[in-house]
């Protein structure tokens, strides 16, 4: 992708939206709904932005298939949510029939493109290459994982073991001044640092 270049100027949102996520006791920690996190990544991106070092995306780590789940009894436990996160998601990223998604407007003018990754990656992969053996989420999970350690700022959430471990691994990689955590108060700075 082309916006991860050598300046790494994005940021990582690990947007748990998944259903199993959203049952699970941790999420209650975080914000459930897709349309108000994105609005807050971009008045995060508003406050956090200055001239010389633009943002030049927003990458979100998180599993399409599991948004896209609409039955079953974790699909009727968030419907609320589930229904308005999969058309938000794919308004803002695109599709999984290859339409661009609008992004996220910033101070009203500028659009910073929002992606996906491992899932999306792996697929046109295994697609071209079904000879490959297929290692389920293990490789999507680890692209997604990479790309959230290259990242600049890493927005995560409380209670994930893996916002935990990329918050980790940031930290020891000298980045832990540019963890934040969503919560359903807004986007807040880690105090911990990793």
């Amino acid at each position: 992708n082309h916006i991860i270049d050598n300046n790494n100027n994005y940021i990582a949102l690990h947007a748990r939206m998944e259903l199993e996520m959203m049952n699970h006791v941790c999420g209650k920690y975080m914000e459930r709904n897709l349309t108000r996190l994105f609005q807050r990544v971009e008045s995060f991106i508003e406050k956090e932005q200055n001239n010389d070092d633009d943002i030049g995306g927003v990458f979100v780590a998180v599993s399409r298939a599991g948004i896209e789940i609409n039955e079953g009894r974790w699909y009727e436990n968030v419907k609320s949510y589930a229904d308005e996160n999969l058309k938000t998601f794919n308004r803002v990223v695109g599709d999984t029939n290859n339409h661009n998604g609008e992004g996220l407007l910033v101070n009203k003018k500028k659009v910073v493109t929002v992606f996906e990754c491992g899932e999306k990656l792996m697929n046109t992969y295994y697609a071209d290459n079904p000879q490959a053996f297929d290692h389920g989420s293990l490789l999507q999970s680890v692209i997604n994982f990479y790309i959230a350690t290259s990242s600049k700022i890493f927005i995560g959430v409380r209670g994930s073991s893996y916002s935990t471990d990329i918050w980790t691994t940031r930290y020891h990689q000298g980045k832990g001044d540019f963890n934040y955590e969503y919560t359903t108060d807004g986007i807040l700075q880690l105090v911990e640092n990793g």
